[in-house]
């Protein structure tokens, strides 16, 4: 994707945007397989359907970018949450350990948090998280050890041994008493995998719809407990000691469907954007 003048997400400077990597490059590096899942559902506000894409003649998610980070936050600010997070996942894509401690936790959150504000703008998505929400997880005097999760998001964990690694699915929903299809969205849920690992990421941006969520994300937390899944964030459950039994490319398909059901469920006033 060429490079191109903009808004930074993070930032809030307008200034040459470069590709910012949905999967960072030390994620393609670290995981096993060579050649990623090459499809994606991508979403046309223009038509308004959902169409199958083959992607690999942009070399597949692996290697799929977005234009929307400046250089100083792609190569600096950003990187150091990247570097942060693969020193902890690494041990874990080796399979030499499976534990993380409370503090390395929080900063898988802050890495959670960036990939799903990063991939709400892949194919064209309607953004849930705003630029101003952006710019206040941004923080540019924050380091690493200083910086908050989005408010409300939940980052659970599991183990993979599915062919369909590289693969990102991102809903989108609004809570509202009252729905417009046009509504700007509040409430996100993504899922993702690479290497051996899995993950499932949701909540609001709004303080009262994630209050909101609350019947929801309970019966989340007992489906994914259920899949043998972990809690990273908010991390008030002890971190399992052994790896759990590996889910398939079934469960990563089924996996966001399956949480958008329970949120429908458990949140009468829902309604799903289709922007994955």
């Amino acid at each position: 994707m060429p490079n191109e003048s903009g808004t930074c997400v993070l930032c809030g400077e307008r200034r040459l945007l470069t590709g910012e990597h949905i999967f960072a490059a030390w994620i393609g590096r670290l995981s096993a397989h060579a050649e990623p899942n090459t499809t994606a559902l991508i979403f046309s506000r223009g038509v308004r359907k959902i169409e199958v894409v083959d992607l690999s003649k942009r070399g597949g998610h692996k290697n799929n970018t977005v234009n929307v980070l400046c250089e100083s936050c792609n190569s600096e600010w950003s990187s150091d949450i990247q570097q942060a997070t693969r020193n902890i996942l690494k041990p874990i894509l080796d399979r030499k350990v499976w534990f993380i401690s409370l503090l390395e936790r929080k900063v898988i959150a802050v890495w959670a948090s960036l990939f799903v504000g990063i991939r709400q703008y892949a194919h064209g998505a309607i953004p849930v998280i705003s630029a101003e929400k952006m710019k206040v997880f941004y923080n540019s005097k924050a380091k690493i050890d200083k910086l908050e999760p989005f408010k409300g998001i939940n980052v659970w964990m599991g183990s993979f041994d599915g062919d369909h690694e590289f693969s990102a699915r991102f809903a989108a929903l609004r809570l509202a008493e009252e729905v417009h299809y046009e509504d700007q969205p509040n409430t996100y849920i993504c899922t993702f995998a690479f290497g051996n690992l899995i993950f499932i990421t949701w909540g609001s941006v709004e303080s009262a719809k994630n209050d909101q969520l609350i019947p929801g994300t309970i019966l989340l937390q007992q489906f994914l407990r259920s899949m043998g899944m972990c809690e990273i964030w908010p991390g008030k459950v002890p971190f399992q000691e052994n790896r759990p039994e590996s889910l398939t490319d079934d469960d990563l398909i089924s996996l966001l469907d399956a949480a958008v059901r329970v949120i429908e469920h458990a949140v009468a006033d829902s309604i799903r954007l289709p922007n994955w």
